[in-house]
């Protein structure tokens, strides 16, 4: 975990916005349908 960190925050530092960004919108994507798919199954 704590070398996942460190290269995160190295990529964050060195790409900026335009790569943090897609990233985050398709991970929150994918925490919403596991979270919709656990409440109906």
């Amino acid at each position: 975990m704590i070398m996942g960190a460190y290269v995160g925050a190295k990529v964050a530092i060195k790409k900026g916005s335009k790569m943090i960004k897609p990233i985050f919108l398709v991970m929150a994507l994918f925490m919403v349908v596991k979270l919709v798919y656990q409440t109906l199954v």
